[in-house]
């Protein structure tokens, strides 16, 4: 859990050792015996003395485990807190202030209600001006818990202009690195959520963010990265702003980095603009990511990371059937395939929507090829996952893969005479040559099987499928080499490294069942707080 990383002469010593932490603690428990002595030292003409009660009250809501917040509420003091910012003369006392706002803050909604309605966020906007660097810092920690509450919180703070006070910090105050890295994470909590973002909003943050994607330190660029895909998670409006002013070629590169913290948020926003339209999705295309993100398919070993790239390709695959060369092109489609036979559940399902995509939107010739690459054989063995939305994928996949004939039309309507495909002729070899791998695959046992399933939709696909594959296929197919590649045992050769997977998957929602478009990512609204950094659920405060 990130620690306060504000190195002052401001701040009392730590207490180091063993020992004296041990006698610390019992300290701070007699503290919390003592909040009326703390309160009128608090109220007190001697800064001194409040400055001596303002850090007892500050350790206390800095103590591990559940620190006595709602207590200090209910004595009044947030106000006093409040009061104790104004004092510009007093740089120990605003600090060790806004340090117990922060902590506060990071504290439940109603918690952190309290600090607002006390009237503490424009003076610690006001705190953004000090020549102190930590009362900066603290007062963008205290912000920053704010921030990652809620939309009203968020809405709050933009009546306040405080992201216009924020990236001018960022834009014209060189700040040292652990100041920095704060402000970052503090507007990538500024970013999240849906009704407090404007495209207002988008416009003024993007040239600042473009900016921090050049940075080395990966702590920034991480935030800065996350920043960019809780933005562009929106209209194309949004993702637009992202392309003209240069970022998709920079974020792209990123796609690239050593670190899979950087990588996790960069795909998010790759995947929130192929999203988009199909213009929107070339300019992604152009900038590289497809080779990138084969990469990422072939060696990475962090799941969430592979999930986010097989989810980031299926918006590709969703697109034109150019888009769906250019993945094909890559090779991209061998590790896909090799990825619904071996990755977890989150990974499975991401790779089998990249695929389905692409047969459902791929001319003859490329649902042709993809069939050839082990593809039936592993949307047969999707037919038995539990998640009902991958089950009826596969159905409509495999449906897809037949519709190179005229006896079959492709799930989303006349896909292959669309692009101008032969569909007559030999293609009636090619639905008897795929419906006997399904055979062999076990599919018409599977299919059968799902006649009963729980959800209508998909037992009634099922039910059709099956129907068109009752007849077995005739024995005596043409010589097509494309048999003796599909019966090819490729166990063990897989080009995907397994090895040690890191186990972090994420749920990545769909809309419905088959081919349904492009799919934007639902926003987590985890809570941002004092520790919230890398846009992962948060809430503790600042450290004694």
């Amino acid at each position: 859990m990130p620690q306060h990383e504000g190195e002052c002469d401001l701040v009392d010593d730590a207490v180091e050792g063993p020992d004296a932490l041990a006698a610390q603690m019992e300290d701070l428990e007699l503290d919390k015996e003592n909040l009326a002595t703390h309160l009128d030292g608090l109220r007190s003409s001697s800064t001194v003395k409040q400055h001596e009660a303002l850090i007892a009250f500050r350790q206390l809501l800095s103590m591990d485990g559940t620190p006595p917040i709602d207590e200090v509420i209910q004595l009044g003091v947030v106000s006093s807190f409040v009061e104790l910012l104004k004092e510009g003369s007093e740089p120990k006392l605003q600090l060790d202030a806004a340090w117990a706002i922060t902590n506060i803050c990071s504290g439940t909604e109603v918690q952190t209600k309290a600090v607002v309605e006390s009237g503490a966020i424009p003076l610690l906007i006001d705190l953004l001006e000090s020549p102190s660097e930590d009362v900066v810092e603290q007062a963008l920690w205290g912000l920053g818990n704010i921030a990652g509450d809620t939309e009203e919180s968020r809405s709050i703070l933009q009546k306040h202009k405080f992201l216009r006070s924020l990236l001018h910090l960022l834009k014209d105050r060189k700040l040292p690195l652990p100041c920095l890295r704060t402000a970052v994470w503090v507007l990538s909590n500024m970013a999240r959520g849906e009704d407090s973002i404007s495209i207002e909003l988008v416009e003024s943050s993007v040239p600042a963010l473009k900016t921090l994607l050049l940075a080395e330190d990966e702590e920034v660029l991480r935030d800065a990265c996350f920043a960019c895909s809780y933005l562009s998670d929106g209209p194309n409006e949004r993702v637009q702003a992202f392309i003209d002013n240069g970022v998709i070629e920079i974020i792209t590169v990123l796609l690239g980095h050593i670190n899979p913290s950087v990588v996790y948020p960069a795909l998010r926003t790759i995947g929130n603009v192929v999203s988009g339209t199909d213009a929107q999705t070339q300019a992604v295309l152009d900038a590289g990511f497809v080779p990138l993100a084969v990469r990422i398919l072939r060696k990475c070993l962090e799941r969430r990371v592979l999930q986010e790239a097989c989810w980031a390709i299926s918006n590709v695959t969703a697109g034109n059937p150019r888009h769906i060369q250019v993945v094909m092109d890559e090779k991209a489609v061998p590790l896909l395939i090799e990825l619904m036979r071996v990755g977890g559940p989150g990974v499975r399902r991401e790779a089998a929507w990249a695929v389905g995509n692409a047969l459902a939107g791929g001319t003859v010739e490329q649902v042709r090829e993809i069939a050839t690459q082990q593809c039936i054989r592993h949307l047969c063995d999707l037919l038995s996952f539990a998640d009902t939305e991958v089950v009826g994928l596969a159905l409509d996949a495999l449906r897809n893969a037949l519709a190179v004939t005229s006896r079959v039309s492709a799930v989303d309507g006349d896909r292959g005479r669309l692009e101008g495909d032969d569909c007559e002729g030999d293609n009636d070899d090619y639905f008897w040559l795929y419906a006997r791998w399904i055979d062999r695959a076990g599919g018409l046992t599977k299919l059968a099987r799902l006649w009963n399933h729980a959800s209508g939709a998909v037992a009634e696909k099922a039910a059709c499928l099956l129907g068109l594959l009752v007849d077995l296929p005739p024995q005596d197919l043409p010589d097509l080499d494309l048999l003796d590649d599909e019966d090819e045992d490729v166990e063990g050769t897989s080009d995907v490294d397994t090895e040690e997977w890191v186990e972090e998957e994420e749920e990545l929602p769909g809309r419905g069942i088959g081919r349904q478009g492009r799919r934007n990512r639902a926003l987590s609204e985890a809570k941002g707080g004092a520790c919230g950094h890398g846009g992962e659920a948060v809430g503790a405060g600042n450290a004694v």
